[in-house]
């Protein structure tokens, strides 16, 4: 339902809290993403001009949600969440401190996801009022945000616009009120448009690469290069960046014996020494100067 007879305002215009820790706008302001941690309290939302999900971090003992004529009175537990679409009225009250994830979806950023994977109708995308649930891709998907996002290194941008175009595909298969078909893409992404994707990763490997860049470097959907980059290259773009990277950190580690770690991090595209450290270890199974030692 349409509240045609009030001013919509933006989540953040009546969500203000000061002790907010972070703030992170992904896409242009198309999904901001905030970290709150709210002493008890009390909230009346009126129509927004976004879609509005309120992710749980911790436990709720008594949160009481009512979205749109829907009612929610009980215990909210950490990885439930509610969803208030764009255009309706929402209330919220909680008894216990919350630590929770927010996410802000400007409708435009689920139309524009449809029209890219050739979904059906998507002018006509009817996000659902949700007072309370469960769903375990969602609570993967916020815990890989808050991990991306806390990070900020090198590479996060990449993983961060993969995140959110599964994140937007997930809502329109899952919450909305029609029935969203997406179109196949047949036989993959020919092996030319492939070598020219690994080719510009390889020039600019030192560079932070958006996903946007890559796929649109094909001419095809965020969404669908994604899905068939997976297919062909057997990893997601951002695992295989950093898989480039640490193949060139080991041959710097090889040739150039006496240059300092943070500076071979540097040079191999990651934000400093710790990076390289995480990612390298994580792939090899030993640190750097492990790795060195036994050359």
């Amino acid at each position: 339902m349409k509240y045609q007879n009030h001013t919509e305002v933006h989540p953040e215009e009546k969500y203000k809290k000061e002790w907010i820790i972070w703030r992170r706008s992904i896409l242009n302001e198309a999904l901001v993403i905030r970290y709150d941690r709210d002493p008890p309290n009390e909230l009346e939302l009126p129509p927004l001009t976004h879609h509005f999900m309120m992710f749980m971090l911790s436990d709720s003992t008594r949160h009481i949600t009512r979205i749109n004529g829907q009612e929610y009175d009980g215990a909210m537990y950490k990885g439930e969440f509610c969803l208030q679409p764009a255009n309706v009225p929402a209330f919220y009250s909680w008894e216990t401190t919350n630590e929770t994830l927010l996410f802000i979806v400007e409708p435009s950023f689920l139309s524009k996801i449809a029209a890219e994977t050739e979904y059906m109708n998507p002018d006509l995308i009817e996000v659902r009022d949700i007072v309370k649930t469960h769903d375990p891709q969602i609570e993967n998907l916020a815990y890989s945000f808050l991990q991306e996002i806390q990070s900020e290194e090198i590479g996060s941008k990449l993983s961060i616009d993969s995140l959110a175009n599964i994140f937007g595909v997930h809502l329109l298969r899952n919450y909305c009120n029609f029935n969203a078909k997406t179109k196949e893409f047949i036989g993959g992404i020919p092996p030319y448009k492939i070598r020219k994707v690994i080719d510009y990763i390889q020039e600019n490997l030192t560079e932070e690469i958006s996903l946007k860049q890559i796929a649109e470097l094909i001419g095809i959907s965020q969404y669908h290069f994604l899905r068939e980059f997976k297919k062909t290259v057997g990893l997601t773009p951002h695992k295989y960046i950093m898989q480039e990277r640490v193949k060139m950190a080991k041959k710097l580690l090889k040739k150039q014996r006496k240059l300092p770690l943070a500076e071979v991090a540097l040079k191999c595209g990651f934000s400093n020494q710790s990076h390289l450290t995480r990612v390298f270890k994580h792939q090899t199974n030993m640190t750097p100067k492990v790795y060195q030692k036994q050359l």
